[in-house]
């Protein structure tokens, strides 16, 4: 279905025949609270997303494989905070559309995990975002932007980038505005706090919900990926998951006089924050840096 021409379509014809809980079927604990009626939002985010891919037109083209699995991902949107007691760990939950992906259509735990992944750090991106253009930039755009939002976008591409899932997570940041996005089989006022969460982290991507038209809320959307993936570039960041660091443990040790334990592990993770802030700078600058930074507190 998701590998053929007419993915969205076929969704639909499935939603509109009144089987799409048939199809997706969401764990038995959750299918009362789901009711049959979770299908028009999931095919509706879907929908957008198809049509986001086809506006945004990013800098190298997606992937059959992940024009799937993001096809994939924003139909389960709405149900990314849902979550069912597992199966094999009592007292234990796991998300609902880590269940359909797996016993309902039958796709790789692999796939469960980079669906999940992806849901998570759409918010993430978004959040990212709304700083990349707030005030603080003074107008100025990412010159402006603060050195913790380069590590945090950095930190985040370095998550997603070895999983092949960035670009997939920066086309679902937007479509997270959608009312239709709205979380489903979670307490309303849960719903309602995430759907203005996203609301609020990024009002040009807010849609329908400003009554805008369909054209227009595409626009924005496609706006806000652009952003993101132009950020990559002006921070120097592109490939940063396959960096390695300027200093490794042993010179890191050297340079602090600093014995085994967790004070390296720590100092490490700071040298690799600030190369992602300076990815043109050298071990030589990484070095006199981290002399004048002394140990980290323990």
């Amino acid at each position: 279905m998701f590998s053929g021409p007419a993915p969205v379509r076929a969704v639909s014809d499935i939603q509109r025949m009144g089987m799409f809980p048939a199809v997706f079927t969401p764990p038995p604990a959750l299918q009362a609270v789901l009711g049959d009626g979770f299908g028009a939002p999931c095919s509706a985010v879907m929908a957008a997303a198809e049509a986001l891919l086809s506006a945004w037109g990013p800098q190298e083209p997606i992937s059959t494989e992940e024009r799937r699995l993001a096809l994939l991902a924003a139909l389960l949107l709405p149900l990314r905070a849902a979550q069912a007691p597992a199966k094999k760990k009592k007292g234990s939950a796991m998300p609902v559309s880590a269940h359909i992906v797996r016993e309902a259509i039958k796709w790789r735990t692999r796939d469960a995990d980079a669906v999940a992944e992806v849901h998570g750090a759409a918010l993430e991106l978004l959040r990212l975002h709304a700083r990349l253009r707030g005030p603080e930039t003074g107008g100025a755009g990412f010159a402006a932007a603060e050195e913790d939002v380069r590590v945090a976008l950095g930190r985040l591409l370095r998550r997603l980038g070895k999983l092949g899932l960035w670009r997939t997570s920066v086309l679902l940041a937007p479509l997270l505005a959608m009312p239709e996005a709205a979380p489903l089989g979670v307490d309303s006022a849960a719903a309602a706090a995430a759907a203005a969460d996203a609301r609020s982290a990024s009002p040009e991507a807010l849609g329908a919900a400003a009554g805008a038209p369909e054209q227009a809320c595409v626009a924005a959307r496609a706006e806000v990926c652009r952003d993101l993936e132009s950020a990559v570039g002006a921070f120097g960041l592109e490939g940063c998951w396959a960096w390695k660091p300027l200093l490794d443990g042993r010179e890191v040790m050297a340079e602090l006089r600093l014995p085994k334990g967790p004070q390296v592990g720590a100092a490490s993770a700071r040298v690799l924050d600030w190369q992602l802030a300076h990815p043109t700078a050298s071990a030589e600058d990484c070095r006199a840096w981290l002399r004048s930074q002394g140990p980290p507190s323990t």
